[in-house]
């Protein structure tokens, strides 16, 4: 489109320091990737009870499945921004800040942050840089799960990233280990010990709540039968669901569920949050007895990576005299 001479005039205004409508609370703007509308009233109060189960969320629909998001304290909207991939109704929801200087159409939508496990890595290598070194190839690095010494133990490290949705999952990296120079200048290795040093090893990623994604291109936001490359369903996939980390959550007790039945959202009335910095798993430097009570006497409540079975974390609920399938429904910890 040509603009004529009176078009191309340009006229300036300002902008209000206050957020959308006036608002002065924290807001963020997210996005059901869904081809069905989906009722703010469901997201309102569905959202609002694991965002800031104590004060609840605001939402207006933008249309087009945008909703934003006003908070009425910080630490919510962090939740939202950076705990963990969302779904509802088994559909992705991808949140972003709110930035008063963008236009509704130039959020991009296609960033959510993401624990994902790195296994292989050799125990004496596990430390922050290395997470962070690994972490800087998959997405931008949020976290990761270290004790107070900077360093990890176990099967795999785990490194939160900001994980970029439209590019394929990456399944793995090689990394190559350094020696001290003194043992480098001692170590005398043999033609094949050489060779494999050259080849380095191969560290494999699988990712923590991960969101469906598609078999044939890994790409998250369709399946195998919207895939744009679907016409190579004949050759073998390179991602399957050994992509998708096992969930570590405890099966609920018959007391839990008795609980949870009580509310139609499915939270218990004696729902609490705690007060820590990070949502990384607890089971490395806490003690559990078989209930999930700590050695300090107290329980210890579940992290948002780490929900309840799918008794737990789904629930049919109604709205508008529609029932939706709610995911994404996390331990009662807040971040």
């Amino acid at each position: 489109m040509k603009l004529s001479d009176a078009e191309k005039k340009e006229i300036k205004i300002g902008r209000r320091n206050t957020n959308l409508a006036g608002s002065e609370k924290p807001q963020a703007i997210g996005k059901l990737m869904s081809d069905r509308p989906a009722p703010k009233e469901a997201l309102e109060s569905t959202l609002g009870r694991i965002w800031s189960p104590f004060k609840g969320v605001e939402c207006k629909n933008l249309g087009m499945n945008r909703f934003l998001f006003s908070f009425r304290d910080e630490a919510g909207k962090l939740k939202a921004l950076n705990d963990r991939p969302w779904t509802f109704n088994k559909r992705l929801l991808v949140v972003e800040d709110f930035d008063p200087a963008k236009t509704l159409n130039e959020y991009e939508f296609k960033k959510i942050p993401i624990w994902v496990r790195l296994h292989g890595i050799p125990m004496g290598s596990m430390y922050r840089e290395s997470g962070e070194a690994i972490g800087k190839e998959i997405g931008e690095v949020l976290d990761v799960d270290v004790d107070e010494c900077g360093m990890a133990a176990g099967e795999f490290m785990r490194v939160k990233v900001r994980l970029d949705i439209t590019k394929p999952l990456m399944r793995g990296i090689s990394i190559f280990l350094e020696d001290d120079e003194e043992e480098r200048q001692d170590k005398e290795m043999t033609g094949e010990e050489k060779n494999n040093e050259q080849k380095g090893k191969e560290i494999l990623f699988t990712y923590e709540h991960l969101p469906d994604f598609c078999y044939i291109c890994g790409v998250i936001g369709h399946n195998d039968r919207g895939c744009p490359n679907k016409q190579n369903l004949g050759v073998g996939h390179e991602f399957g669901s050994w992509l998708k980390a096992e969930d570590w959550g405890r099966r609920p007790s018959e007391e839990d569920r008795s609980r949870n039945s009580r509310d139609k959202w499915g939270f218990g009335k004696n729902s609490t949050g705690g007060n820590r910095g990070s949502d990384a798993i607890t089971w490395r430097k806490n003690s559990f007895d078989g209930e999930g009570v700590g050695v300090s006497g107290k329980r210890e409540e579940k992290e948002a990576t780490s929900p309840l079975n799918k008794q737990a974390n789904e629930e049919e609920v109604e709205s508008g005299g529609k029932k939706f399938l709610l995911e994404g429904i996390p331990s009662e910890r807040i971040v």
